[in-house]
Parts: C-alpha cells; sequence; structure tokens
C-alpha cells in the first residue's frame, strides 16, 4: 500500500497520519495479518506520483506491506536488539 497526504496539511495533520497508521497496523495484527512499514518509500515520489497518477499537492508518506507473515524465513525469525526503555527515557512526575 503507499500512503500520501496533502503538502498544504500541517505538522499537526502529520501526527494524525501517524495515529491513522498505527490503528491500521494494530486492526491489522488482530486479523492475523503481519505489516512493515516502509518510509523508503518517499524517495520514489515521482515514480509513484507517475504510476498511480497523484496530484502534484500529495506527499508519498510511506509504503506498507501487507499480508501473512512467513514465520519459518530466516528474515522472521531476526532477532533485534532494543535499548532498554531507561537509556531514552525520562519519566517526571511518577513515583517509585
Amino acid at each position: 500500500m503507499i500512503f500520501t497526504i496533502h503538502a498544504a496539511l500541517t505538522k499537526h495533520s502529520w501526527l494524525d497520519f501517524g495515529l491513522f497508521l498505527q490503528t491500521l497496523i494494530l486492526a491489522a495484527q488482530v486479523r492475523g495479518l503481519a505489516t512493515c512499514p516502509q518510509v523508503s518509500f518517499v524517495r520514489f515520489q515521482s515514480v509513484i506520483t507517475e504510476q498511480l497518477g497523484l496530484d502534484p499537492e500529495e506527499l508519498v508518506t510511506c509504503g506498507m506491506s501487507l499480508g501473512y507473515a512467513d514465520v519459518q524465513a530466516p528474515v522472521n525469525r531476526l532477532n533485534m536488539p532494543r535499548e532498554p526503555l531507561e537509556a531514552f527515557t525520562r519519566w517526571v512526575g511518577f513515583d517509585e
């Protein structure tokens, strides 16, 4: 899937877009579908615009794969290390 947003919309609309995308991802997951949002599609704005006949005011925000994951594929078993929450979060007003 390819997602776009109108160029005239403000940064606050980009937050709304992100929330919409997250909701779509969660809804897919509940239905047993896997997703992979990919911002790299932005680099191909001109190609996508031409192929899909987009208006010049439509900005590509991302693409997203959607389907059933092949859990046996090595790429889907890749264990990516994660930073601990404390490494990038500061909690203010919460007592331990």
